[in-house]
């Protein structure tokens, strides 16, 4: 499954994996979100193709920047996120296939099995314990990458920094947890597609 959220405008966004073959967003503060499904297997009918963007413009899901205090989201370990970003602090664990462009925040990404993009103009860029073809790259930052290892013969590991360093000591995160934090309150929306769910949880 592919998921892309074209614009995220500020916020403090943590994306977790999980076993349920289904996507939850919540917002703390912020717009509200909606789901638009770009394609679909045409077998199982399930999504292939997700767009994840703000609710209630007028506009189609994916096409408005969405915002707020913090977002959370979760999605299938399988799943690979496109996001955009301005102003945000992304972290990702445990996802197939990362990519990201922010414009300004630091990206700390986490167990990611098949690949990593991630591009920040201001602010540092972390990956640890993953794997595939990974390009890292910042202007102002710092990048700091281990336990990082190709997943097949001849993936490259690509690291592009100035005004920066790029340590190669390993370093222990003293937090082995889930990124982000679990809220309450949550609004549950009608189930989309045959067996994957949409959450769009407000707080």
């Amino acid at each position: 499954m592919n998921v892309r959220i074209s614009c995220i405008s500020q916020a403090r966004v943590t994306v977790n994996g999980w076993r349920r073959n289904e996507i939850r967003v919540l917002v703390r503060n912020g717009t509200g979100v909606g789901f638009q499904v770009h394609e679909a297997d045409p077998t199982s009918k399930q999504p292939v193709w997700v767009m994840i963007g703000r609710r209630g413009t007028g506009a189609p899901a994916g096409t408005d920047c969405i915002s707020g205090d913090r977002i959370e989201i979760e999605a299938p370990f399988g799943a690979s996120f496109n996001i955009a970003g301005r102003e945000t602090e992304i972290r990702i664990d445990s996802l197939k296939k990362v990519t990201i462009k922010n414009l300004g925040g630091n990206v700390a990404l986490r167990n990611i099995s098949g690949g990593i993009s991630a591009e920040t103009f201001e602010g540092d860029v972390s990956v640890e314990d993953s794997s595939g073809q990974i390009t890292l790259k910042t202007s102002t930052g710092n990048i700091l990458a281990f336990g990082v290892k190709s997943g097949q013969v001849g993936e490259a590991f690509r690291v592009s920094t100035s005004n920066s360093r790029y340590p190669s000591k390993s370093r222990t995160p003293s937090d082995r947890g889930k990124f982000g934090e679990r809220g309450d309150n949550l609004r549950r929306c009608p189930p989309s597609g045959r067996h994957l769910r949409f959450q769009d949880l407000e707080r």
